[in-house]
Order: C-alpha cells, then sequence, then structure tokens
C-alpha cells in the first residue's frame, strides 16, 4: 500500500499554525515585552528609558503578574534619576497594593535611600507625575511623612530596613542614638551588620558623648553617653557616666580600664565643645532668653558660665595647671537677690529641690560642670584630685 504524498501546502500547514499560535501567545502578553525591557533597561542603567518603559507597563496594565517588581525597578530608576520623590510615591503605592510581594523589603529599603535623598535635597515640590503617583506639591507635608517614615522604620520587622534607618535617621539626628541603638540588640539583625551601623556610629571609638543642645551644656537629659562593648551598646546618663569617670569609678568592675580613660578623655573632649573665643562680658543668654552655656578663656584659666532664666553661675578656673582645689576653682551664683560665692565643697555638695535657694537646672549644671572640671584638672595636673576647707 502506497501512502498519498502531501502536497507542499498541506506540508507548511502545522508549521504556519505553530507560528500563528506563538505569535498569539506574544500578543496575549504584551506586558511580558514591556517587563522584559525595562529591566534590561534599568540592568544596563539606561535610566529614561526604563522610566518610560515600566511607566508604561503600570498604566496599561496595572494586574499584570510583573506589576509589583514593575513598581519597583521603575523606583529604582527614579531613584537613579535623582528624582527621590517620585521614585518614594511609587514604592509606597507598591507596598499598598502589594503587601505580599516578595520585593516588599526591597521596596522599603529603597523607601529609605528615597526618604533619606529627598529630605537632604530638601524635598522640592513635583512638577510632573508618573503613572499612579500622587500630586503632592506641599514639601513641609512631604518632608513630615519622609521623617515619620523613617521613625516607623527603625522598628521595622525586616533587619535591612531596620539597619538602615537606624543609620539613616542617625546621621541626621545622633542624639537619638541612646533610643536607637539599644535596638541593634534584639537579635533579628547578624552581627556583621549590626558591625556595620555601630562603626559608622563611634567611628573606631567605645565612647561616644553627644550633645542635645550646646546652649543647655552639661546637663541632666542633655547629654547622653554610649559605650560599646562588641555588638552591644549601654547607654549612661550625664550622673552615671561622670560617676564612672570621676575619681570613685577607678574601682569599678562594670567596664575596663581602657573604656574608662576613654570614657575621661570623651567627656572632657565634649565639653571642650562648649568654648567661646570671647571675654565673660560678651556673653548673652540665648533668643529665647532661657539658657545658655558657655566657656570662656580667661588667660591661663577659664570660666564656665550657665544661664538659666534669672540665674547665673560661674565657675572660675584661675589656672588650668594648679588643680581641682578650693584655691583655684571658684563658684558664683546669681540671683534676683545678688551674686554669691559657694564654696567648692558646698557648691559640690548642692541637691535638687531649692538648695541655698537655687533653682534645679543651675544646681543639675553645677554638679556636672564641677564633676567634669575635676576629671579635667585632674588628667592635666597628674595630681589626685582633693577639695579642702
Amino acid at each position: 500500500m502506497t501512502m498519498a504524498r502531501r502536497s507542499p501546502a498541506s506540508a507548511l500547514l502545522p508549521l504556519a499554525l505553530l507560528l500563528a499560535m506563538a505569535t498569539g501567545a506574544a500578543q496575549a502578553r504584551p506586558d511580558q515585552d514591556l517587563y522584559a525591557r525595562g529591566r534590561d533597561a534599568v540592568f544596563a542603567e539606561r535610566w529614561d528609558e526604563a522610566r518610560k518603559v515600566l511607566e508604561d507597563l503600570i498604566r496599561r496594565h496595572p494586574n499584570s503578574s510583573h506589576a509589583d517588581d514593575a513598581h519597583y525597578w521603575l523606583g529604582m530608576a527614579l531613584y537613579e534619576s535623582h528624582e527621590p520623590d517620585r521614585a518614594y510615591g511609587i514604592l509606597k503605592q507598591m507596598q499598598e497594593r502589594f503587601p505580599e510581594s516578595p520585593w516588599s523589603d526591597d521596596g522599603r529599603v529603597l523607601m529609605v535611600r528615597c526618604a533619606e535623598a529627598a529630605l537632604l535635597a530638601g524635598s522640592p515640590e513635583r512638577s510632573s507625575r508618573g503613572a499612579g503617583e500622587t500630586d503632592v506639591t506641599d514639601p513641609t507635608v512631604r518632608i513630615a511623612e519622609y521623617e515619620a517614615f523613617l521613625q516607623r522604620s527603625t522598628r521595622d520587622t525586616s533587619s535591612r530596613v531596620q539597619l538602615l534607618a537606624i543609620d539613616t535617621v542617625l546621621g541626621a539626628r545622633p542624639e537619638m542614638a541612646p533610643e536607637l541603638l539599644p535596638r541593634l540588640s534584639s537579635g533579628r539583625a547578624s552581627r556583621e551588620a549590626t558591625g556595620i551601623v555601630l562603626d559608622r556610629f563611634f567611628g573606631g571609638a567605645r565612647v561616644k558623648v553627644l550633645m542635645e543642645r550646646t546652649s543647655l551644656g552639661f546637663t541632666e537629659g542633655n547629654v547622653a553617653v554610649m559605650v560599646r562593648t562588641g555588638d552591644r551598646v549601654e547607654p549612661l546618663g550625664l550622673h552615671e557616666a561622670l560617676e564612672l569617670a570621676g575619681p570613685a569609678g577607678r574601682g569599678s568592675k562594670r567596664f575596663d580600664a581602657e573604656i574608662l580613660d576613654e570614657l575621661r578623655e570623651k567627656l572632657v573632649e565634649a565639653e571642650r565643645t562648649l568654648i567661646e573665643p570671647a571675654g565673660p562680658g560678651t556673653i548673652e543668654s540665648t533668643d529665647d532668653g532661657l539658657s545658655r552655656s558657655a566657656i570662656i578663656k580667661v588667660v591661663d584659666g577659664e570660666v564656665h558660665y550657665y544661664r538659666n532664666g534669672d540665674e547665673t553661675s560661674r565657675i572660675v578656673v584661675l589656672n588650668r595647671q594648679a588643680g581641682f582645689n578650693p584655691g583655684n576653682v571658684r563658684v558664683f551664683v546669681e540671683t534676683l537677690s545678688g551674686m554669691k560665692e559657694l564654696p567648692l565643697n558646698e557648691a559640690r555638695g548642692l541637691k535638687a529641690g531649692g538648695s541655698e535657694g537655687i533653682g534645679d537646672p543651675t544646681v543639675r549644671y553645677l554638679k556636672a560642670a564641677l564633676a567634669i572640671i575635676e576629671i579635667d584638672l585632674t588628667r592635666i595636673s597628674g595630681a589626685p584630685a582633693g577639695v579642702g576647707n
């Protein structure tokens, strides 16, 4: 039995059918083509092309299976094009529309970068919008949103987001370290990642002293001390730090001798930032009229000046080489009732709650300032501190 020969047309029919099916499949997935083109443009760093293609994909195919990662790559393209406001808006939309996306953590990491960049740039008004973006033109509103987002992100469930947010916030507001750094000890982040953040913050040191407002000087609540031991950070209040750094803390087993030495050096170093190149008569209160703290160099000594409302205190160190003793360190307090000199022992023994008619802020300042002056002068003179009558 002989088989009939196919005509050339019939032989080509299956191939033509296959091509038609393939063409139909391609036409059924135009989002796939747009996504591939947009992603390739991102990898090649053709940011403008990537932005146009991915915006087209999001606008034309909002329900595409690639919509979530298209948002992420579009955010990346906008960020790299120095448009952090628009990038943040696209990434925020991604978080709202696709909360379960595998790109969610990466998106929040990039949002932190965008918020940081926008804040550094002053968050200017946006003159154009992309697909699906909300037109928010008030820079004040945007700045408040970025700051709130960064603060929330310091508690993010993703360790990558949390670490980056903490690092970012500390770069702008180091005084928040006592609140933020202990979160690094939660155990969620790797030791390596935690170490990177701590290295950036401490700069190779193990002790860091932070002063929120220089006008308030060395007062409890205004000064925070952070001590790093390995991958852990221990915050200290000013009074606690001064106790450890002073003569009474030399036998402490809480920290080793090297850390205590560094603690003394850092406290003194931070206090020296208050020095102003002026004479005592030029000191004025701040614009709010509430407080002012400064150290004024006078010949071989210095005047430690603090004003709070109607009270002004001055600690006069006659000669920095002469040590911490009543003859060299004198304390004067001026109130509405006049000025009086306090013996050094009496000044060190003041207690909050109306001691000698002196307000609590002044008492706290005097106790802290005298403690650090003792550390400083003892370090310079090399003689043990002592207070006589």
